[in-house]
């Protein structure tokens, strides 16, 4: 338990403390493609690092 009254115990971090949850890897993913979509135009299509 992170404190007394904590709902969830440590289980509930399946690959340990401060991971994303599931849902947290979808709006992670969804946030890229949005920020792929909306900021396209400044970038090349492909990755350059160098750019």
């Amino acid at each position: 338990m992170l404190y007394p009254s904590d709902p969830n115990d440590l289980s509930f971090w399946s690959n340990g403390l401060g991971s994303l949850t599931v849902r947290g890897k979808f709006q992670h993913i969804h946030l890229g493609q949005y920020f792929r979509e909306r900021y396209s135009t400044l970038l090349n299509s492909t990755y350059v690092a160098s750019e």
